[in-house]
């Protein structure tokens, strides 16, 4: 958890030989562990400030839903449902309230090119980030992939001033 007190991990009981699943253990050590997430729920992420968590529950050909739920994994909610087979991997939340996420282009297989999406934490529909049309792009320009990139960035540690005309680096004149 972000304050350091509960720490989770994907385990499952010794000797058995069912899936995975998320368990929280105090810390530090020692204490017991307590079941958070089923075997189903994968890639748990805490909010910034360790109220909510956010995780994947796995769905094979149906493909992967990301859910919200509080931080101790009760009052789960789908805030993007599974859709055409695609696969959702590597989340993360922002300090505003938003989820970014992994997800492979036009096939459920984890070989496509990627693309990048947020969504709010409270639900809404999935905006693209990076897409793969800007990445693309971005082998001929790098610079500006990474300025669309900061232009969903709230923290101001990583704007920059743009040194030639000293533009906010997130207005891009010319966007993607």
């Amino acid at each position: 958890s972000p304050e350091g007190s509960r720490l989770a991990v994907q385990a499952r009981v010794h000797g058995s030989t069912t899936a995975f699943a998320t368990y929280e253990l105090p810390a530090p050590f020692p204490g017991p562990p307590r079941p958070l997430l089923d075997t189903s729920s994968l890639g748990m992420r805490w909010s910034p400030d360790g109220k909510r968590v956010t995780f994947i529950r796995a769905g094979a050909s149906a493909g992967d839903v990301i859910f919200v739920a509080d931080g101790d994994g009760t009052n789960r909610r789908e805030i993007v449902p599974a859709k055409d087979g695609l696969h959702r991997h590597w989340l993360t939340w922002s300090q505003d309230g938003f989820i970014y996420y992994m997800q492979p282009v036009a096939t459920g297989f984890n070989v496509a090119q990627t693309e990048i999406y947020r969504v709010a934490a409270n639900g809404g529909k999935p905006e693209p980030v990076i897409t793969d049309e800007d990445v693309e792009r971005s082998h001929r320009e790098p610079a500006r992939l990474a300025n669309r990139y900061r232009r969903h960035d709230p923290d101001p540690a990583h704007q920059r001033r743009e040194p030639d005309h000293g533009e906010d680096s997130r207005r891009d004149p010319d966007p993607l």
